[in-house]
């Protein structure tokens, strides 16, 4: 009983690939740079900046009590 290896060519170029890889090793390495290269997402950029604003508006309301709190001498 023989075994034959899968055999298909790389996604990204005509090399011949033994296994069950998409890409050849070279296209695999331009590949995995290219993604650690690319932007964030929408998504996580999106939470970046609602992260940005719960900051800013925390901020802006300790400041704000304490002119409030400052202004009536309450401060010790």
């Amino acid at each position: 009983m023989s075994v034959s290896a899968k055999t298909s060519a790389c996604v990204d170029c005509a090399t011949t690939i033994i296994g069950e890889r998409l890409r050849c090793p070279a296209c695999h390495a331009d590949h995995a740079d290219a993604v650690a290269r690319a932007p964030l997402s929408a998504r996580e950029g999106a939470r970046k900046s609602l992260l940005s604003w719960v900051v800013l508006f925390e901020v802006l309301t300790m400041l704000i009590c304490g002119l409030a709190l400052a202004t009536k001498g309450c401060s010790p």
